[in-house]
């Protein structure tokens, strides 16, 4: 079983199957970050909220996640100056710095016991023909006005200070507890079969029953929906982890794709092709810009 430590080490809320026909507000389909985010972002504007995940809260990318939150996020920022320009790449960092300082915030402000741990975080290579990509993403971070260093332990290292690892489902799962405050409303093991679009609403099939909704929000890690052909506009990433006795306060990265790290309490994470212990799937869009929007 594909069994990560965040799940090891966390309680999962049990949440019943949809049973009956519903009618909502806001549907939202998948129980991960995303939905659970949007959730918790959406349950003070009086409208009443349902979430349907078709397995566990949390089961997939978002509990096998490595967990990091951070501005370095592999080569992105030039990928985006090359697929779109310099403006949309400025754009994208400062959305990444506002969601950073947003989730640091809410943690403070609903006392969520995640772990939370500030730390230095590195991309790094120690292969000579990609110096010259990293030299170009500091570039663009400099140009943004970060502080860029290089701890000089490898080949060539970007390094940024007041980066973030945290537990991602101790998170998530506090998240649901202030979003039942609000009376939204969980079904697990509730899988979406059909939707159809109505003049002014949705009917959404859920293994044999039926929601209405008014608005409907898609937070699934794959987009099940034929329209706008997004299974044709992502590709999948494995990462396979192992939890290693281990301590420090770095959190690495390499694009060389040998080995990175990320530091807990009193372990850390071990990522690299050999490890066994879980491994972690992400859906990229082809130019790295999340899709998001009105479909």
């Amino acid at each position: 079983m594909n069994e990560s430590y965040w799940q090891k080490t966390s309680q999962h809320p049990c949440f019943k199957q949809l049973n009956k026909d519903i009618k909502t507000d806001i549907l939202i389909i998948g129980g991960g970050l995303s939905g659970i985010s949007c959730a918790y972002q959406l349950k003070e504007t009086g409208k009443q909220i349902t979430i349907v995940e078709k397995n566990l809260l949390g089961s997939h990318t978002s509990g096998h996640t490595t967990a990091k939150i951070t501005l370095l996020q592999g080569l992105i920022y030039q990928k985006l100056v090359k697929h779109y320009n310099i403006e949309t790449a400025y754009l994208y960092y400062q959305s990444q710095k506002e969601a950073m300082k947003g989730i640091k915030d809410l943690i403070e402000k609903e006392k969520i016991d995640c772990c939370l741990k500030e730390c230095t975080m590195s991309l790094y290579t120690d292969d000579l023909k990609n110096v010259g990509m990293l030299e170009k993403e500091q570039h663009y971070l400099q140009l943004f006005g970060e502080t860029v260093f290089d701890n000089q332990k490898h080949l060539k290292t970007i390094s940024l200070h007041h980066q973030y690892i945290f537990h991602p489902l101790k998170y998530l799962y506090h998240l649901v507890e202030c979003c039942q405050k609000k009376n939204v409303q969980f079904y697990e093991h509730s899988c979406v079969e059909k939707i159809i679009r109505r003049k002014n609403d949705f009917l959404v099939y859920v293994q044999g029953h039926r929601i209405i909704c008014q608005d409907l929000i898609h937070a699934s890690r794959y987009p099940f929906i034929k329209k706008g052909f997004y299974f044709l506009k992502m590709f999948q990433s494995l990462e396979s982890v192992d939890l290693k006795q281990r301590t420090g306060n770095q959190c690495t990265l390499s694009i060389d794709l040998t080995e990175s790290y990320r530091p807990l309490k009193n372990h850390a994470l071990v990522i690299n092709s050999k490890s066994k212990d879980w491994f972690a799937q992400d859906t990229i869009p082809l130019r790295g810009i999340p899709y998001m929007g009105a479909l």
